[in-house]
């Protein structure tokens, strides 16, 4: 890379560190949604039930407005509805994404986690279109599942035992 390239990279380094960088990134970027959306909001829910207009606004998805605005597909990956739903959806995420992005490359990882956790999002989108009854849904679970499985999946394949106790 040239030299804005190396100091964007140094950057990102000095920033995250150079152990699991991206894991702490969509991290951060979900504690920041949730901070955000609680101040914009003036309300801070242990277990939910904020506004479900706020979380709309943030990107979070109901009934068909993934169709109709398919961005929300991404943008409902970084919004949570309680601090109970942030909290262990991060505890997941800094257990499963250090690993996997430590054992497969940060490229890799991101690729997993934002893919699955689309294709999460647009299959549940789907299934309750076809059975008609609308959702109101947001979070990274799709993505932790999909982190899951490739990292169960690559230890498998690699024949390492610790398959089985992830698993």
């Amino acid at each position: 890379p040239g030299p804005l390239g190396r100091g964007l990279r140094e950057l990102f380094e000095q920033a995250l560190g150079r152990d699991y960088p991206l894991t702490k990134l969509y991290v951060g970027l979900c504690l920041g949604v949730f901070v955000l959306m609680a101040l914009s909001s003036r309300q801070f829910t242990m277990l939910g039930g904020g506004r479900m207009s706020e979380a709309l606004r943030w990107g979070a998805l109901l009934g068909p407005l993934g169709r109709i605005e398919p961005w929300r597909y991404l943008s409902a990956m970084f919004v949570h509805f309680g601090a109970l739903h942030v909290g262990f959806n991060m505890m997941a995420l800094m257990d499963f994404g250090r690993l996997t992005e430590q054992r497969l490359g940060s490229g890799r990882f991101a690729l997993i986690f934002v893919l699955t956790g689309v294709v999460g999002f647009v299959a549940s989108d789907f299934w309750h279109a076809w059975s008609g009854v609308p959702v109101f849904t947001a979070g990274a679970s799709g993505g932790l599942f999909g982190l899951t499985g490739a990292l169960v999946g690559y230890l498998y394949a690699a024949r390492d035992p610790a398959w089985k106790q992830l698993l």
